[in-house]
């Protein structure tokens, strides 16, 4: 944009140059440098190109970085309690099998017997488009008389992932990510408060966080240049599970925001499916 002004009768010519968007890869340095001399936990802010992120210093490696709570211009920012139920504003969109705004599609349900010797089924709900978060894929489960799949050993981890393991259940993000892909969310969640970016997981079950199968970084078909290791908690706000997080479809698991692919918000990234657990042989 041109601005003319007249000073002592010269006429001056000034030219505004738009801010130029932060590259991806990682947070501004703006985002370390306003925790310096501060402990973890304390409340901390630094100016972005959509106003001032207001948030806490958490530790991220060897370094603490300025973690937002709060998004550019106020407004509490969506969290999950200690039951995986969404806290803040704006809510996501409440959804039914009735009311899914994009297409989907219900296949058969899989059983497999537990080591316990019960049997549960697994249903694998495919959205092509995506376009379903995880707090409503979690409120779909549960219309649906089950929950998100929990998993609690290698055999039932495996027997899960092969029901999604074909490329089509598979999301794969563009350049600026290095083309890692991830599958299908699963049960589990990090409340708010939790140590990042391992504390605190649990499953929307209720049942002990006994088994993990996080992702690895330079595990086979991870071709990613970055650390890839899972959970990361790379944007602050990686709260649930899905399969992922190398350049193949895998078993192993990333964490990622709940929000992240709900229609029409135009977030980057999205679950191109979910899977239905039951404890008792679904109608």
């Amino acid at each position: 944009m041109l601005r003319f002004a007249v000073v002592m009768g010269v006429l001056v010519v000034s030219v505004a140059v738009p801010a130029l968007a932060q590259p991806m890869g990682g947070p501004p340095p703006e985002a370390f440098a306003a925790c310096d001399g501060k402990d973890s936990g304390a409340e901390c802010s630094h100016p972005t190109p959509n106003g001032t992120m207001n948030g806490a210093c958490q530790r991220r490696g060897d370094k603490l970085q300025c973690v937002p709570s709060r998004p550019p211009g106020g407004g509490g920012r969506p969290a999950l309690d200690e039951r995986g139920n969404e806290t803040g504003f704006p809510a996501s969109p409440r959804l039914t099998f009735d009311t899914i705004p994009v297409p989907f599609d219900r296949l058969a349900p899989a059983s497999f017997i537990l080591p316990s010797g019960e049997t549960h089924w697994y249903e694998v709900v495919y959205l092509p488009q995506g376009g379903v978060n995880w707090t409503q894929a979690k409120a779909l489960a549960e219309q649906a008389g089950g929950y998100l799949a929990t998993l609690h050993s290698t055999a039932e981890n495996d027997f899960v992932f092969a029901l999604i393991s074909d490329r089509k259940f598979w999301f794969e993000w563009d350049h600026t990510h290095n083309f890692v892909m991830n599958g299908p969310f699963l049960g589990g969640f990090q409340p708010a408060g939790a140590s990042e970016p391992k504390g605190g997981w649990r499953w929307v079950s209720g049942e002990a966080w006994s088994y993990e199968n996080w992702a690895w970084d330079g595990m086979s078909g991870d071709n990613d240049l970055r650390n890839n290791t899972q959970p990361n908690d790379a944007t602050g706000n990686q709260n649930v599970l899905a399969f992922g997080e190398v350049n193949k479809p895998v078993p192993t698991w990333g964490d990622f925001p709940h929000r992240f692919g709900t229609h029409g918000e135009g977030r980057e990234g999205r679950a191109q499916g979910f899977i239905i657990e039951y404890d008792k042989a679904p109608r």
